[in-house]
């Protein structure tokens, strides 16, 4: 959960300024169907079309290696991994959490 996110980064040393770039790094790359497999298929707090989109790429059962990108912009690091969040377009956990992250925002 959130606070305790950033708590382990205070113990670290950093702070949630750190927390919110670190959390940005999600934007270039891509991810294993096995990592996001429950959010796309068991998330209540996802938008529907994005969950049935990675559907295809990652089916109920099988197709673990299968890759989709963190972003559909991958040789780009910009503000959309943040602008997907608050549209609950994303694979991160921190989404659940999104009200609270507010008070990251205007880091």
């Amino acid at each position: 959960d959130l606070p305790a996110l950033i708590s382990n980064f205070k113990n670290q040393g950093l702070n949630k300024r750190d927390l919110v770039a670190l959390s940005g790094g999600s934007t270039i790359g891509l991810l294993q169907c096995v990592i996001f497999r429950n959010r796309i298929y068991n998330a209540t707090d996802i938008d529907l079309a994005f969950a049935k989109e990675h559907r295809a790429t990652c089916l109920c059962i099988g197709g673990n290696t299968n890759l989709t990108p963190f972003d559909l912009i991958l040789a780009r690091f910009d503000t959309t991994y943040f602008t997907n969040l608050v549209k609950q377009r994303g694979y991160s956990p921190l989404i659940k959490h999104f009200s609270m992250m507010g008070q990251l925002i205007n880091l």
